[in-house]
């Protein structure tokens, strides 16, 4: 006869299976936990320790050009006027523009960075005299705009090119000033003439800075190295030379370098 199973005996006999799976149960939690508290540890100590790519440091601070940022030299100088030739004596007559070799130019005054140290400012100029062409023309002061000097609104003035020296400092300061109006000659029509040895007088104010030219050069309209600052204090003329009829543009710079008087040997 079917003898019925004792189901306390099969009770008994799957408590080892039971013990087994709960132990399995507690690892596999564990190991859950484990992986999790894991994973906080590496998400804080990747947000807190920094890659080997990466300076905590930053790097330090040099000093800044003031016009570093410039990509042309000058914009906006005049072409020469449409109604004709200049009407000029014989002797107001500049020289032919013609690009004077390299190897006959004088070198170059030393281009430096400005150093970061505070200190007050000399007045601007306001007046240049260049006697022996009979200047005497006011100085105004004309920013950085759009990387470059706009010239272009200026006539008999003077440019004093924004961000270079003024007088008295030790640095380059820049003048600049038209060959040709639109009618007419500009305050810098005859200055490719200067020679080493003439005199430049700069007023700021009342009170005068005497120059002598020492070096004539021609460079390209995007050499804006002739007006970075330089160690020694400086005068740099600029004025645009060399007319394209064709293309109707002046294809180069005319850069007239002078130096204190004060500051030349035998003259202290």
């Amino acid at each position: 006869m079917f003898k019925k199973p004792d189901l306390r005996l099969m009770v008994d006999r799957g408590w080892p299976l039971r013990v087994i799976g709960s132990a399995l149960l507690l690892l596999g939690i564990a190991l859950l936990a484990f992986a999790a508290l894991g994973g906080n540890l590496a998400s804080q100590e990747a947000n807190s320790v920094p890659s080997p790519e990466w300076s905590p440091t930053p790097p330090s601070p040099t000093p800044t050009n003031p016009i570093s940022g410039v990509e042309l030299l000058v914009k906006g100088f005049n072409v020469p006027s449409e109604e004709g030739p200049l009407e000029t004596s014989p002797q107001d007559e500049p020289p032919v523009a013609t690009s004077t070799p390299a190897t006959q130019l004088p070198d170059a005054p030393p281009i430096i960075e400005p150093t970061t140290e505070i200190v007050e400012r000399a007045p601007p100029p306001t007046r240049l005299v260049i006697p022996v062409l009979g200047i005497d023309a006011p100085v105004v002061e004309v920013p950085i705009t759009d990387k470059t000097w706009n010239v272009s609104g200026l006539t008999y003035e003077i440019a004093h090119l924004g961000g270079t020296a003024n007088p008295g400092e030790k640095n380059n300061m820049v003048l600049a000033g038209h060959v040709t109006l639109k009618r007419g000659a500009g305050p810098f029509l005859r200055v490719e003439s200067l020679e080493p040895g003439d005199m430049a007088i700069v007023y700021a104010g009342e009170q005068a800075y005497t120059y002598r030219v020492v070096s004539k050069r021609y460079i390209g309209p995007t050499d804006v190295s002739v007006a970075y600052p330089t160690s020694d204090p400086i005068l740099t003329l600029l004025t645009c030379t060399n007319w394209d009829a064709e293309n109707r543009r002046y294809l180069e710079r005319l850069i007239v370098v002078a130096k204190p008087v004060e500051s030349e040997p035998g003259n202290d």
